[in-house]
């Protein structure tokens, strides 16, 4: 018996003008190469507001339901794991809030199939969870890479997931704040950083700032603590790309220590014993510290402090044992 899923998404008006294809590939997070979701639209199992669409390059013009059904998808042989580590900061009959530690990938996708924060949120929810959002990865409203750690709120039911997916639309009343450990110091006290984001022509795997084309991106920062070497900067996203602040950061030169993927502009450690410290950390030393949104009418905020080996090496920066 063959089994199919479909998974539904939102498309931001800042995707106007965007190939199907394009951003179909960018929404699966790697889960299948855009030649394979071609293949797909080709062949009908791609819709737009509830009518197929046959051609990769049908492009948005923002504020349209896109709808991808996937014949036997094995992504979704789920099996629920209690092991996969996780902490519940908030939790009603709507929604959970998470801190993820750092090392946990957030959901299932290209090489990775198992051990994954939705495999531990199924052992936790229950099989209710695989009805909510996007089959592929249930409940999930948005994602952290696997080396940064911090919060994500997760939908329980497919009502409370459509109403977060839209606070990501603006005038967006989702706002993230992170903390980022910096190789360089910012030669001002705060800016924007308005770049436009695509994947990097020559490695596959990294992101890239780009003059013209990409997907448009907004990072706030601020200085928050100046080292001997290097710095913390607070960190707002208004966009919400794959890999945005490692990106623009490294964009700035300053790109956040321990990050082994965007090192342009890295500075070598001026001791033996922060070389090491930045070397144990693996993981670019990036928190997901404060979550607002809207919920049942009110606006909640939701906030986790630095976890340990962030705060050793804050020590560390600041001279301290």
């Amino acid at each position: 018996m063959t089994r199919e899923s479909t998974s539904t998404w939102i498309i931001s008006e800042e995707l106007e003008g965007e190939r199907l294809d394009v951003v179909l590939t960018d929404l699966l997070d790697g889960l299948l190469s855009r030649s394979q979701i071609a293949k797909l639209i080709q062949a009908g199992e791609v819709s737009v507001n509830d009518r197929r669409v046959s051609k990769s390059g049908f492009r948005f013009q923002g504020g349209e339901q896109v709808s991808l059904r996937l014949p036997d998808p094995k992504v979704m042989e789920l099996i629920p794991d209690p092991t996969v580590p996780f902490r519940v900061v908030f939790e009603d009959e709507d929604l959970l809030v998470i801190d993820k530690p750092a090392g946990v990938v957030t959901h299932p996708g290209a090489g990775v199939s198992s051990g994954t924060l939705v495999h531990g949120l199924l052992s936790y929810l229950g099989d209710s969870l695989q009805q909510v959002g996007d089959t592929l990865r249930p409940g999930i409203v948005h994602r952290l890479d696997r080396g940064t750690s911090g919060l994500l709120v997760v939908a329980k039911h497919q009502q409370s997931f459509q109403g977060l997916q839209k606070q990501f639309l603006p005038p967006r009343t989702i706002h993230r704040r992170y903390l980022a450990f910096v190789h360089s110091t910012p030669s001002v006290s705060s800016g924007v950083i308005t770049l436009p984001i695509d994947r990097d022509p020559v490695n596959r795997v990294r992101m890239a700032t780009v003059k013209s084309g990409g997907r448009s991106a907004t990072t706030h920062w601020s200085l928050l603590e100046e080292y001997p070497f290097g710095a913390l900067l607070q960190v707002d996203l208004e966009t919400g790309r794959t890999h945005q602040i490692r990106v623009h950061l490294e964009a700035i030169r300053s790109p956040i220590l321990g990050d082994e993927l965007y090192t342009k502009f890295r500075r070598e450690p001026p001791s033996k014993e922060l070389s090491r410290e930045i070397a144990g950390l693996k993981r670019q030393a990036l928190h997901a510290t404060s979550l607002t949104f809207l919920h049942r009418g009110e606006e909640v905020s939701f906030s986790s402090p630095l976890p340990e080996d962030l705060l050793h090496l804050q020590n560390t920066l600041r001279g301290r044992s």
